[in-house]
């Protein structure tokens, strides 16, 4: 039943918000430390920094490509953070830098290493975190951010997935909604529906049932009014679907003809699912509309640590002390145990 303490409902994220580190080679040019004896009188600060200074502006007549925007182009290296390392462009095995740049790693003596660097900007803090430990990037702003799932909607949401599972009698049953005026989690429910499916009602499942049931309701509210219905008018603007089974691939195209707001579902469909069990049709950008999926994920008690979680549930980074997770398709189909390791 929904509610219970084993299962956490979760927003399907868009994969480049999940993804796993990604690396790409780069030559790289450590910034020597000139001797006393090298450094202008006048100079009393630190050499390495003017040193470091010019070779990037050098580098600003080749600057990074677009796709690699988010790499710090300096750092510190952690096992010896009185050296600078620059990054100069992507690995080939004929480097072969511009003059300039020739004439200063030569004049210089600054060795030029491959070095392994994200080749994605980070869009989480957890991503940023673990893209940082290879080279320094910055934080990217995205276009995009992720629901926020305060309790109270938490609630809501597993009280509709309960009416959803009454409608359907053991079967898959699809509850339709809309947030009360004012309300972040108070819904109206507007239709109801269990798949019929059946010789002569094919095509009868759940939601296409629900959407069906959606539409009796806009024809009798437009006789009401004395009105036609407009060619145009979509049927669950603003609304929230919450189903019991993942919805196929019909019922999820359905789903986005019909400008739904949010869907969440239960039961994964992994054959023929079209919100991500089989492809993910509302992340499609050829598609003129995009709605959020959340779906409630099963948690298993671990006989090592005692977490409700996904299996594995932990591993520790024994460099960095630090809990890391895996991607999120480890985590749903792993069968291994947690591992704690010293």
């Amino acid at each position: 039943m929904a509610g219970d303490g084993a299962e956490e409902l979760v927003e399907l994220l868009p994969p480049e918000f999940t993804r796993e580190v990604e690396l790409a080679a780069f030559h790289c040019a450590t910034v020597p430390k000139l001797a006393s004896s090298e450094l202008p009188m006048e100079w009393s600060f630190d050499a390495r920094e003017v040193l470091c200074g010019e070779l990037v502006k050098l580098l600003q007549k080749e600057p990074l490509s677009t796709e690699f925007q988010h790499l710090i182009r300096v750092r510190k290296p952690s096992d010896d953070p009185e050296q600078r390392q620059v990054l100069l462009s992507l690995a080939t095995s004929d480097f072969a830098p511009f003059a300039d740049l020739g004439k200063f790693l030569q004049k210089h003596g600054a060795p030029v290493e491959t070095v392994h660097v994200p080749r994605h900007g980070a869009l989480t803090p957890t991503q940023l975190q673990s893209f940082s430990r290879h080279w320094p990037i910055k934080n990217l702003k995205s276009s995009f951010e992720p629901l926020k799932l305060p309790e109270d909607l938490r609630k809501a949401y597993g009280e509709l997935l309960r009416q959803a599972e009454e409608v359907a009698g053991g079967g898959s049953g699809c509850i339709i909604a809309r947030r009360k005026e004012g309300r972040q989690a108070e819904f109206e429910v507007l239709a109801a529906a269990k798949s019929e499916v059946s010789e002569a009602e094919p095509l009868r499942h759940a939601a296409m049932a629900a959407i069906g049931a959606m539409a009796v309701r806009a024809k009798a509210a437009a006789d009401a009014q004395k009105r036609p219905r407009e060619e145009e008018e979509y049927l669950c603007c603003d609304c929230d679907v919450v189903l019991t089974h993942e919805p196929c691939v019909m019922c999820a195209m359905a789903l986005v003809h019909s400008r739904v707001r949010v869907v969440a579902f239960r039961e994964v469909d992994s054959d023929f699912g079209g919100l991500g069990g089989a492809i993910s049709l509302h992340q499609c950008p050829s598609l003129n509309h995009q709605f959020r999926v959340l779906r409630w994920e099963k948690f298993e008690p671990c006989g090592v640590c005692h977490y409700q979680t996904r299996r594995p549930i932990l591993t520790i980074d024994k460099g960095a002390r630090e809990f890391s997770s895996h991607g999120r398709d480890a985590l749903v189909k792993s069968t291994e145990p947690c591992r704690m390791e010293d």
